[in-house]
């Protein structure tokens, strides 16, 4: 193979893995989108815990599944803004020439 056909797969090949970056990256962006989401859940599941409502334990115990349960998804939201980060961080991808 000739130096200048290798150097035509390595840049193609850098230029999709740089596309597949950049949409991996949005696509991860997600998390935000889920932790705005979560902020009206547990926000009204906390008020309804203050609603005498919750005092009955069926109500009480269903409350706090729901707030169990999306403490768990922010904590998946929070590993999605990690993996995120490592393929698109602030640092810029370059490729030694």
């Amino acid at each position: 193979m000739a130096v200048e056909e290798l150097r035509t797969l390595l840049d193609d090949w850098w230029i999709t893995q740089q596309a597949w970056d950049r949409q991996a990256a949005e696509t991860l962006e997600a998390h935000h989108d889920i932790n705005n989401a979560l902020v009206g859940v547990r926000g009204n599941a906390q008020l309804l815990m203050k609603n005498p409502v919750a005092q009955a334990p069926v109500v009480r115990d269903r409350l706090e599944v729901m707030l169990r349960e999306s403490s768990r998804i922010q904590e998946a939201a929070g590993r999605l803004r990690t993996l995120r980060a490592s393929l698109g961080g602030s640092v810029p991808h370059n490729r030694a020439a």
